[in-house]
């Protein structure tokens, strides 16, 4: 599909880039502030190309090597979505309790490893 990115990188391909809300592609307070409490100051080169792409509703493949950014390069696109959708429907009415997303991993340990990021990222956005 032409809405595919299929990128290969690694955890060197870091550019050393200033800390700001331009350089995170306009998350959320929240999010900005989940970043700054686990010591992210700027994306890394996989998070660069696909978090703008995963934004924009494009389908995205990620294959980089352990440590690179690639949890945070589809879970904080995801929680914003989330966020975003819940503050267009609430109208003053209760959030409904039913899933809005699912991440699937192949093992347990992997998903440990995400539900433990996706809670620190969650807390700071206020779910």
């Amino acid at each position: 599909e032409e809405d595919e990115v299929v990128w290969s990188g690694g955890a060197g391909d870091d550019a050393g880039r200033g800390v700001g809300e331009d350089r995170w592609f306009g998350l959320r307070p929240g999010l900005m502030d989940a970043l700054q409490a686990m010591g992210i100051e700027t994306p890394s080169e996989i998070q660069r190309r696909s978090i703008p792409e995963i934004m924009a509703g494009g389908n995205v493949v990620l294959l980089a090597e352990t440590g690179s950014g690639k949890t945070l390069s589809y879970l904080l696109p995801m929680i914003q979505q989330i966020k975003d959708n819940e503050e267009a429907r609430m109208s003053g009415r209760a959030r409904e309790k039913r899933p809005r997303a699912l991440v699937l991993v192949p093992t347990r340990e992997l998903g440990d490893q995400v539900l433990g990021v996706a809670k620190k990222l969650c807390h700071h956005a206020h779910f």
